[in-house]
């Protein structure tokens, strides 16, 4: 692991739907789509963010009015113990839209295998798309994680 604080792999894209000009639609559970690994005796409280992103925004808001995804941050081990104190202390989910880009994530723990998952989201697409319109972008997220 280096001098990483912890280890990301992306599992899964988000891809479960194909959307067309004037159209909305819901955006179903699509499993994990990064596994975090925290660096060896890394363990500290609270200590590490996990900021997931847009790397497409530009592109998707040209076919989208609106983009929404719920996103969760679970435990590994269970793959349902929830563990984002940042969202109701694992009571809720996180909203990552067109609008905000990016959202950050606090794990309750660092010493813990974690997973990014989607609950569920919605969308809603431009009448007419800007260029060619094939059916709507997928977004391509990033997960970066830093140490507070």
């Amino acid at each position: 692991m280096g001098n990483n604080f912890a280890d990301v792999v992306n599992v899964n894209n988000v891809t479960a739907w194909t959307a067309f000009g004037n159209t909305k639609g819901n955006i179903v559970p699509l499993g994990h789509l990064f596994k975090i690994t925290p660096a060896a005796g890394y363990g500290a409280v609270g200590d590490l963010t996990i900021t997931i992103s847009f790397g497409n925004a530009a592109e998707l808001a040209k076919q989208y009015r609106v983009l929404a995804l719920q996103l969760e941050l679970v435990d590994s081990s269970d793959n349902s113990t929830l563990i984002d104190i940042s969202a109701g202390n694992g009571s809720f989910w996180t909203l990552l839209t067109l609008n905000n880009g990016s959202v950050d994530l606090f794990p309750a723990t660092a010493s813990q295998n974690m997973s990014v998952r989607v609950k569920s989201g919605f969308y809603i697409t431009h009448a007419k798309g800007s260029g060619s319109w094939g059916g709507a972008s997928a977004p391509e997220l990033i997960c970066e994680v830093s140490q507070r």
